[in-house]
């Protein structure tokens, strides 16, 4: 069975928010703040239902606070690689 593009995108994101909620537990103790993930996108359709989708998972998760950042593609590419090098 084949999914969906979006489908793949909303997996994709799903499992880095987890993957970022495992990072902080492994971390040692937690600040009392909420925890800040900041997401770089392109303003592309899927990822405006994204954005609109990451109000329910703040609520079902109080103690996350989701960042969007949307950026051109280029942009993002660009930064996105000096980052994995540094």
């Amino acid at each position: 069975m084949r999914m969906p593009r979006f489908a793949k995108i909303l997996v994709a994101f799903l499992v880095g928010v987890m993957l970022a909620q495992l990072l902080h537990a492994c971390a040692g103790s937690q600040a009392a703040g909420k925890t800040r993930l900041t997401i770089a996108t392109v303003n592309n359709g899927d990822m405006v239902v994204m954005q609109g989708l990451s109000h329910n998972f703040e609520q079902a998760n109080p103690n996350i606070q989701l960042r969007w950042v949307v950026l051109e593609e280029n942009v993002l590419r660009q930064r996105t690689t000096t980052d994995v090098a540094s």
